[in-house]
């Protein structure tokens, strides 16, 4: 626990020193009081953060919509017709593909209930990076 704790120091002690030539700009030049130049650093760093993640998220969501519509079927012909290819230019009898990769490790491990607990990962995850962007940015502030 203390380790993470450590990292979210490390983290706010980065900001606070890439921020903090802005926040002496903001305070002579601008006359801007110095808890409200400190406020507008970190929402800036925010923004920014905020604005790297919407570049990205699009790109996934598109991904994951393509990745939804694949037609299995479409793919299991492709793969039965790749197959007979192979087979005619090897010149072999019979190399069934699909039936390999029935046999792999991981198909043969693939378990169901595994879902969940990849969920239970993913929000748990998501969590301790909520908490830990709310840790650095109290912790920057001061």
């Amino acid at each position: 626990l203390i380790q993470s704790v450590l990292v979210y120091i490390a983290v706010a002690g980065v900001i606070s020193l890439v921020g903090r030539p802005v926040v002496i700009f903001l305070r002579n030049h601008l006359k801007i009081p110095n808890k409200v130049a400190v406020v507008l650093v970190l929402l800036l760093v925010l923004s920014s953060f905020t604005g790297l993640i919407t570049i990205f998220i699009p790109i996934v969501v598109e991904q994951s919509k393509n990745l939804g519509q694949i037609d299995m079927d479409a793919f299991t012909r492709d793969l039965n017709e790749l197959n007979n290819q192979i087979n005619n230019y090897l010149g072999v009898e019979e190399i069934d593909i699909i039936e390999g990769i029935k046999q792999t490790e991981f198909i043969r491990n693939f378990d169901i209930t595994t879902i969940p607990q990849y969920l239970n990962n993913f929000f748990g995850i998501l969590g301790a990076g909520i908490i830990a962007v709310f840790s650095v940015i109290f912790i920057s502030f001061f």
